[in-house]
């Protein structure tokens, strides 16, 4: 008796998990090589965040950014300009922060100033 209770409950019992690897990232530029081998390289979009530590706005924008990357599963990496001044100066960079969109190693658009969370969400969208 005990076993047909086991075996009944059994399929209630059981769960299957799946786990999908994450397909996005969101990173610090540490060389000029990674920004070549992790955004020029990628196959798809990077948004790129040109950003200082001293900017106040940049501050602001950073998480709106994390988070909106995340929701959109697109890659950010993120740019200290007084770290990267060439890569910098290479993208026109003359205000921070500035937002580059980067599909397939090509620049797409790009904004400059802080912006709300609609605003980053569209900018995100209309490249994908």
């Amino acid at each position: 008796m005990a076993s047909v209770f086991i075996k009944a409950l059994q399929p209630l019992c059981t769960r299957r998990l799946s786990f999908s690897a994450v397909k996005w990232k969101i990173f610090d530029v540490a060389s000029a090589g990674q920004f070549k081998s992790d955004v020029l390289d990628s196959k798809g979009l990077v948004i790129v965040d040109f950003h200082a530590e001293w900017c106040g706005p940049c501050k602001d924008l950073g998480p709106v950014l994390e988070s909106v990357a995340t929701q959109e599963s697109v890659d950010l990496a993120k740019v200290n300009i007084d770290s990267f001044t060439e890569l910098s100066m290479e993208y026109g960079v003359s205000a921070v922060p500035t937002v580059v969109a980067i599909s397939n190693g090509k620049v797409v658009d790009q904004f400059v100033g802080g912006q709300n969370k609609d605003f980053v969400k569209n900018f995100i969208k209309k490249q994908l």
